[in-house]
């Protein structure tokens, strides 16, 4: 967030009936609502509908560059501010990476 709000702060305002956008970043803004809207997640939250449309047609923007470079966005799970947050957004698929030796050079 750009208003200088801590975390908990941050995921308590997001959890409210209210406008909260303003205090985004542009491009963070643009990034949260193109992961909602890929995940089908803009109606479990009250804020997206005070965005106004310009953001949400750059959140589109970025989506069709990421359907051509065939990538997809994060996953947007829920709100969290334990700060656990891969576990708690995807604890069936989250596996610490492993260090395969057989691939480093000898």
């Amino acid at each position: 967030m750009c208003s200088g709000v801590f975390l908990k702060g941050a995921v308590s305002w997001l959890q409210e009936d209210r406008p909260v956008h303003t205090r985004f970043c542009q491009d963070d803004l643009v990034e949260m609502l193109s992961r909602m809207m890929f995940w089908n997640k803009l109606s479990e939250s009250y804020w997206p509908k005070y965005v106004p449309e310009r953001y949400y047609l750059a959140a589109e923007v970025r989506l069709d560059d990421m359907e051509e470079q065939k990538v997809q966005p994060l996953f947007w799970g829920g709100l969290s501010a334990t700060g656990d947050v891969e576990k708690e957004l995807l604890p069936e698929d989250f596996e610490p990476e492993q260090d395969d030796k057989s691939m480093d050079a000898d």
